[in-house]
């Protein structure tokens, strides 16, 4: 699953980090800077916490 966390470079650390308590995280991207502002946002993929349905 991919999650995109969006704004400020804090607040999306933090929304991170408690993603991370619930999900076992695969991959965690680097913070991207709008191109004005001082918004930006992550991507992280992170494994369901569910085995998906069976066939």
């Amino acid at each position: 699953m991919r999650i995109r966390i969006t704004g400020t470079e804090p607040e999306t650390r933090r929304a991170a980090a408690l993603i991370a308590e619930l999900f076992p995280v695969r991959e965690t991207s680097r913070f991207y800077r709008n191109r004005s502002g001082e918004l930006g946002r992550i991507y992280m993929e992170v494994q369901s916490a569910q085995p998906p349905p069976s066939p």
